[in-house]
């Protein structure tokens, strides 16, 4: 279970994220929702250490990460996709996947569950492919699935659905939905509202890097407080 207490992060004295609690169980579906600087992005960041963060405590099952080296927390469970695909071009998928994992390399349960993860996010036609040949789209869902091969507890996705065709978001909801059936935590960070209803239980909301409503995802859409701060017109039918 990811556990986070009063997390603070400041930018040259402004506070980006003021005490922001929040925990992440085995099998939860949690969306993080919020306006541009609202601080989703900053709290990511914060929890997995590619920030420094100036107060508060993060634990993972128990053991405390906050301020641990990022490659550190993501091998102690905590897995995280970025808003941008950070692949080395000139590798094929397959290589910067192995980069996370070598040992799915071999034979075996591990081969046998990286072909299926690659098959489930529509990839394996591209794993031998060089990342700087792959659609923008593709190189997305290689994110979620380098993140996966990890085998995290726990999984923050920073803009998932971000330039995804509907095709690609489908593959990308289902394969979450399997995550959680095999016991992994998600917390989506997204402005898509129906890719966030399609995989979310349960949302909070931040604005100005504070708790605005949580809840239920029906019962923070029907807020008035978050349709007039954030949703308007955009929220999703069930």
């Amino acid at each position: 279970m990811l556990e986070v207490d009063r997390l603070t992060v400041k930018y040259s004295g402004l506070i980006a994220l003021d005490s922001f609690s929040i925990k992440v169980k085995p099998g939860d579906a949690i969306g993080l929702i919020g306006a541009n600087g609202a601080g989703k992005s900053s709290a990511i960041n914060a929890m997995t250490g590619a920030i420094p963060s100036h107060g508060g405590n993060v634990r993972l099952n128990g053991h405390d990460v906050r301020g641990k080296p990022l490659h550190a927390i993501a091998r102690a469970g905590l897995g995280r996709t970025f808003q941008q695909a950070r692949l080395w071009p000139v590798l094929t998928i397959r290589e910067n996947l192995l980069l996370a994992r070598p040992q799915m390399s071999g034979k075996g349960a591990q081969r046998d569950r990286f072909e299926e993860m690659a098959a489930e996010l529509g990839l394996t036609d591209l794993l031998d492919v060089p990342a700087s040949n792959v659609a923008y789209g593709s190189r997305r869902l290689v994110e979620a699935f380098r993140a996966a091969v990890l085998e995290p507890k726990i999984m923050l996705l920073d803009e998932p659905a971000a330039g995804l065709s509907p095709r690609d978001k489908t593959l990308l909801a289902s394969f979450l939905a399997r995550m959680r059936e095999r016991g992994v935590g998600t917390l989506v960070v997204d402005h898509d509202m129906a890719f966030v209803r399609e995989t979310c239980r349960y949302l909070h909301v931040l604005e100005s890097g504070r708790f605005l409503a949580k809840g239920t995802v029906d019962e923070v859409f029907a807020m008035p407080a978050v349709r007039e701060s954030y949703l308007g017109s955009e929220v999703p039918h069930a």
